[in-house]
Order: structure tokens, then C-alpha cells, then sequence
């Protein structure tokens, strides 16, 4: 049988005669045991290589930083504001938020940002929401509809739902018989196995709440999916929904019963249970984070928030749901620390891109921050092909070895 390989290195058979006539590049005779020493080092080198190569760079990728994109034109600072990813339309879409101190610098301004040309744009839509602040966003891909509800508007709490059409440029009141109470300071993510944006909590004219909703776009309707064993109420919590493991994960928040809380919850839609997953280690207890899921790395990407009264932080933290795992994860280069901003994954470009929020220290100019992975391994990264490959490389030579010193004992003992 003979074993072959790659790129025609060594070709061995199992034959004595086929192996003096398939290894040319090994010399034959008595004299060559510097010659297999020296063979022996840069194979057991060449093999360190191919083993350490992909590690080294995963490493490399896993500590790039953060990066300021710094685009030529920029909305101006806002908090408050949300911003979700049009998968079709490749851009990131923002809405609304407070550019000042005041209710009155509320605004219900719709933006989009292209990531390949560093580009924003202001879309000026015809019709808008009101301008409003602690609203919540979604993008629903199977209608491709950008979701809004809810939010703080004009000094009091809405509960309208607006859908938006990035190809038209139409924002539409949806007016469905049947919605959350109004409220500001929930969290929303798009479930695409259920087809449904899922919202919970908020603080609403009569305190902390604890519902959790479902939305079809199809028929327009909310459903309260009321169940045991849910989070407490909360405010200022994030939510991102991990497609892998088809769970909706919140972080985080304000909570009515622990106050500032770094508790970790999932919700599968199709059973209707929320689980408490209480990882051995997490972030330590804060508001207005944000928060976005990799789908290609399979991670959860948190940065910033309160961690005390407006106190911000600039750490990067990465979830692994399937795990249970929480990891700092120590980029060379991170933004100002801040919070009140607002996050997304970038499908196209595997970009986590950020936007916004109250930071502290020196300015932050343009605003607009990129991250690149989440986890340290590049996606796709051949593990098996080259463990296989390095196998063979190494084992190979040792097998011809362990033969050619049996075959010399054989020669010695008959020649006594």
C-alpha cells in the first residue's frame, strides 16, 4: 500500500525493494547518520511550523483592536439612539437618539452607514416616528423591514411600531390592534428561526416591567409570551439573538429586585423558557452596554456601559452561549470608555461597527468604531487537513526509521 504525501515529499511503499528505488532523496549507504540527524531536525521543525502558523495567527487576529473609522462625515454625538444591520441592503441603519442635554435636542433623524466606502448617509425619509430616545430596533429579514417600538418621546413613553423600508425610503406606522404598554429602555432582537422581533422589560408610566413580546410582521400583531421563571423587571439591559443556538441573550441592566446586575439569561422562543445561565465568571454589573452577535465566530460582543452612576468603561467582552463562557478580551487599541451607544454585527464585512454614546475623557471624532472578530481562531481555519498533513509528515520518517535500524541490526546479526 503505498502512502502518499502532499506536494509528493515522500512516497513510501511497503516493499524493501519499492523503498530503495522511492526515496531519491535520501541516500543510501552505510555513512548516514548525520545526513538522517539533519533530516530528523528540519522535519520536527517543518512540523512545529505548520502546528504553530495557524495559532500565531489566530493570536494576531484575536488582539487587533478597535478601530476609528473616522469617515469623512458623521451624524452628530448622540445617546439613546439604535441602530441595526439591513443584511440586503449591506448597511447599518440608526434612528433617532438625544444630540444634547435636553428633550428639546431629541431627534428623528434616520442615517445609514456603508462600511466599504466609510460613508454615512443622511436619508431624510419623508415621514418619520416622532423623535424619540430609548427606543428599541430590529431588522426583520424576512421582510426586510427595520422594526421600531417604543421609546421616549416628547417627555412621555410611546408604544407605536414603525417599519422601514431601506429601498424605498418609507417609514410606516404599523398601528397594530394590539401592543406592549408604552415604554423606553427595552431591548429588542430579531429571532429568524421564529420570525419574530422579540422585546423585554422596559420602565413604563407605572415602573419596571418584565413581559417579554413577539411581533409578526405578516399579521401585525404583538404577542405577549408571558411565562415562569422570567428575568426580573429591568431598564438599560442589552439583548442579541445568537442564530446558532437559536436563544435570545440579555445582559445586564437595571433590574427592580439586584439594582445594577450582571446576570445572564437566554430565551428560546419555540419552548417559551427563559433560563438564568449564571457563567462561573462575567462583566462586572452595568447599564446602557451594548451588545452584538458574530455569527461568524459564533460570539456575543459586549463593549462599555455604566458601571456605576455615570461612570463609563471601556472594556470588550466576548460570550460563548454554547460554553457558557464569558472572556475579556484585552484589545491592543479600544474606544473612549462610554455608554448609552449602540451596536451591530456587520455580516458582509465580519465587522462589529459602533456608533455613539456619552463617553469620557478626550473626544471621540467621527464616532464610528470597527471591530474585527470574536473569538481568536480566523473563521474557516483548516484544523483537521493540517493536523492530518503535519501526522503524516512526521510519522513517516520515523516509521522509515524505526525500519532501517531493524533492517541494520537483521544485516549486523547475520553477519556474526
Amino acid at each position: 500500500m503505498i502512502i502518499q504525501v502532499p506536494f509528493s515529499l515522500l512516497q513510501v511503499n511497503a516493499t524493501r525493494a519499492s523503498m530503495r528505488t522511492l526515496r531519491p532523496w535520501i541516500p543510501v549507504g552505510k555513512n548516514n547518520t548525520s545526513q538522517e540527524s539533519s533530516l530528523r531536525r528540519r522535519l520536527v521543525l517543518l512540523s512545529a511550523i505548520v502546528l504553530l502558523a495557524p495559532l500565531v495567527a489566530g493570536s494576531a487576529r484575536a488582539e487587533s483592536g478597535w478601530t476609528n473609522l473616522n469617515p469623512p462625515a458623521s451624524p452628530s454625538q448622540r445617546v439613546g439612539h439604535a441602530i441595526a444591520y439591513d443584511s440586503r441592503a449591506d448597511r447599518m441603519l440608526m434612528f433617532g437618539g438625544n444630540t444634547g442635554d435636553s428633550i428639546f435636542s431629541i431627534v428623528d433623524e434616520t442615517w445609514s452607514f456603508d462600511f466599504e466606502t466609510n460613508a454615512w448617509t443622511n436619508l431624510n425619509p419623508t415621514i418619520s416616528p416622532s423623535p424619540r430616545v430609548g427606543h428599541a430596533m430590529a431588522y426583520d429579514s424576512r421582510a426586510d423591514r427595520m422594526i421600531v417600538f417604543g421609546g421616549a418621546s416628547q417627555g412621555a413613553f410611546v408604544g407605536d411600531t414603525w417599519a422601514y423600508d431601506f429601498n424605498t425610503n418609507v417609514w410606516a406606522n404599523l398601528n397594530p390592534t394590539i401592543s406592549p404598554s408604552p415604554r423606553s429602555g427595552h431591548a429588542m432582537a430579531y429571532d429568524s428561526q421564529a420570525d419574530r422581533p422579540i422585546v423585554f422589560g422596559g420602565g413604563t408610566q407605572g415602573g419596571f416591567v418584565s413581559d417579554t413580546w413577539a411581533y409578526d410582521f405578516n399579521t401585525n400583531v404583538w404577542a405577549n409570551l408571558s411565562s415562569l421563571g422570567h428575568p426580573s423587571a429591568r431598564i438599560l439591559h442589552s439583548m442579541v439573538y445568537d442564530s446558532l443556538s437559536a436563544r435570545t441573550v440579555i445582559f445586564g441592566g437595571y433590574a427592580s429586585d439586584v439594582h445594577w446586575t450582571n446576570q445572564t439569561w437566554a430565551y428560546a422562543y419555540f419552548t417559551n423558557t427563559w433560563t438564568n445561565l449564571t457563567p462561573a465568571a462575567s462583566p462586572s454589573p452595568r447599564v446602557s452596554h451594548a451588545m452584538a452577535y458574530n455569527v461568524r465566530s459564533d460570539r456575543t460582543i459586549l463593549f462599555g456601559g455604566d458601571i456605576s452612576v455615570l461612570t463609563g468603561n471601556n472594556e470588550t467582552w466576548s460570550y460563548d452561549l454554547d460554553a457558557n463562557v464569558w472572556t475579556e478580551m484585552h484589545p491592543t487599541t479600544s474606544p473612549p470608555a462610554r455608554a448609552e451607544h449602540a451596536m451591530v454585527y456587520d455580516t458582509r464585512a465580519d465587522r462589529i461597527l459602533m456608533f455613539g454614546g456619552r463617553f469620557e475623557g478626550p473626544a471621540d471624532p467621527g464616532g464610528t468604531w470597527s471591530y474585527p472578530s470574536g473569538r481568536s481562531p480566523s473563521p474557516g481555519m483548516p484544523w483537521v487537513p493540517l493536523l492530518i498533513f503535519t501526522a503524516i509528515l512526521a510519522g513517516v520518517p520515523i516509521l522509515y526509521m524505526v525500519w532501517r535500524r531493524r533492517r541494520k541490526r537483521r544485516s549486523t546479526s547475520s553477519e556474526g
